[in-house]
Formats: structure tokens, sequence, C-alpha cells
């Protein structure tokens, strides 16, 4: 379901599928940003509570409790598996701009949003979290229009991406 809106731009409805992976994201986003030292399962679960407030009924396309309650579960269970990886506990992000683009030349410019992004000696890792139930389809080209954009941003062709599948 795509609409237009007055100005042009693309106009998503929400459902539950967008609104679980729009929780999972958002609460991975501000708990990756607290330092190693104080990042805790706890403050994890409390990101995502505050998250999920935000998409709680209506506001996520739920018809009803129990789909919504499901769908929450789901989601608690995916920052459980999250919670279990010692990595991310212990790892500092790479800095990077909040938004970052890449001006390719003739008006061109990529841009996307980087879940996470490490440097592993001379090696930029970048990880992209999914939360549905299918794999990536083959062709996709968001982990190598996010690799140009590191190439770009950070001067270096010495990039390794994957996705993890948190579900």
């Amino acid at each position: 379901n795509v609409y237009r809106s007055s100005r042009g731009l693309k106009i998503q409805l929400i459902n539950p599928s967008l609104a679980l992976g729009q929780a999972i994201h958002d609460t991975l986003e501000i708990f990756l940003r607290f330092p190693a030292r104080e990042r805790s399962k706890d403050l994890l679960m409390d990101k995502f509570e505050f998250s999920w407030g935000n998409l709680t009924g209506e506001k996520g396309g739920f018809f009803s409790a129990e789909e919504e309650l499901e769908c929450k579960n789901r989601g608690t269970q995916m920052l459980e598996r999250f919670w279990r990886n010692e990595h991310f506990k212990n790892t500092e992000m790479e800095k990077i701009p909040g938004f970052p683009k890449a001006e390719l030349g003739n008006d061109l410019i990529l841009t996307g949003k980087l879940d996470w992004l490490e440097k592993e000696g001379e090696i930029y890792h970048l990880v992209d979290f999914k939360t549905g139930k299918n794999e990536e389809k083959e062709g996709s080209q968001q982990l190598p229009v996010y690799a140009a954009l590191v190439s770009s941003i950070f001067k270096t062709n010495n990039i390794k991406a994957s996705y993890w599948y948190l579900d």
C-alpha cells in the first residue's frame, strides 16, 4: 500500500511487520549509542518498551491486542537473541554521519541508514540487522550501496558487509 503525498513523496501505510522492524531498529539504534560499559539487558529492553510505545495499537497497524502481543513477543525474542551475542555488548560502533551520503557525480547521490559499522584492523565491517522472516533477495543492492557509502566516507575499499537475521 504505497501512496504519494501532495508533494509527490512516497507514503507507506504501517502494518505489523513494518512496526516490528521499526521498533527493533529504533531500539538498537538508541541502545548502541550508549558506551559499551553502560549497555545492559535492562537498558535494551527499556529502549524496546519506549520504541514499542510509539507504535502500539492503530499506530502500528494492529487490528487486535492479540496480534500486537504476538508481534511484540517476537520482537522481544529478537532482542534476547541479540543480547546473547557478546560482540555488541563490548564493541564500539565507528563514528559516521547520521544519514551518510556519497556524491557520485552527475547529480547521483547514494544514501542510506547504516545499522552498524566497526573497524576490524584495517577492514571496515558493516552489518545490516534484518527483522523479516525472509532472507534478502539475491541481487539486492542494499549492502553494495552501504559499502560504497563507507568507501566514500573513509576513503578505503577494505570493506566487509553482512546481514544479521535477528528472527
